[in-house]
């Protein structure tokens, strides 16, 4: 299996926090001026990384999680997340 590096999990996390964050912004009728796209950049992050509804998630190995992420950050172990093809 292809090991997806650091740099990319952070931006698919970025991503989905995003996501969520409209999603539960839309469904409480908050705000309806919905980003047309999700990809956010590192400058956008450093804008909103002290956001209160904005959520991060580190997926991966505990020990690059120790390593190397963002301030804030949550850890998520993959396991936690999926299971192993055929279970």
């Amino acid at each position: 299996m292809k090991r997806i590096s650091y740099k990319t999990w952070v931006l698919l996390i970025v991503f989905a926090a995003s996501i969520a964050s409209l999603q539960a912004k839309s469904t409480l009728g908050g705000n309806r001026n919905v980003r047309k796209s999700m990809r956010v950049s590192t400058k956008w992050l450093a804008q909103h990384i002290n956001d209160d509804s904005l959520v991060l998630l580190h997926v991966g190995e505990k020990s690059e999680y120790v390593a190397e992420h963002i301030p804030g950050a949550q850890f998520i172990a993959i396991s936690d997340i999926s299971t192993p093809r055929g279970q």
